[in-house]
């Protein structure tokens, strides 16, 4: 379900952003109605257990900070779509999503580098051979 749901919004945002249809913070805005709507709906209709506990403050902040980095995210993507082409883009893009999760990884989570095992180091060494490819197909 992600899968189609994440190509549906990019097949929108390529569009919009491309054809200025709709400016960007106006496509947010609708996206994030929404979306914010179908939260509640499914807020509202579930069952008292099926709906967990209610969040707490520190939560609802975590929350917050986490929908603003996105719609921040989503509105450069959308400016950068619009400014340049999708082949120069999504390899940057994907850049991104190998080279943020080991930062937010080691910085937030506490994740220790030396206790890694040797797996997990396979792991990185293919991430970053991979983010260098992209690098080195995007240069020449």
């Amino acid at each position: 379900f992600t899968s189609v749901a994440a190509g549906v919004s990019w097949f929108f945002m390529r569009k919009f952003g491309v054809k200025n249809e709709l400016s960007a913070e106006a496509f947010l805005v609708v996206w994030y109605v929404g979306s914010s709507l179908t939260g509640v709906l499914l807020r509202y209709t579930l069952v008292r257990h099926e709906a967990g506990e209610p969040l707490t403050s520190r939560q609802r902040w975590g929350m917050l900070f986490t929908s603003a980095t996105n719609l921040t995210a989503v509105w450069l993507v959308m400016k950068a779509l619009a400014r340049a082409e999708l082949t120069f883009v999504q390899p940057v893009l994907m850049l991104g999503r190998i080279i943020c999760p080991i930062i937010i990884g080691v910085q937030f989570k506490e994740v220790k580098l030396r206790e890694l095992r040797p797996i997990q180091w396979g792991a990185l060494a293919l991430g970053l051979i991979g983010a260098a490819m992209i690098v080195i197909v995007r240069l020449v």
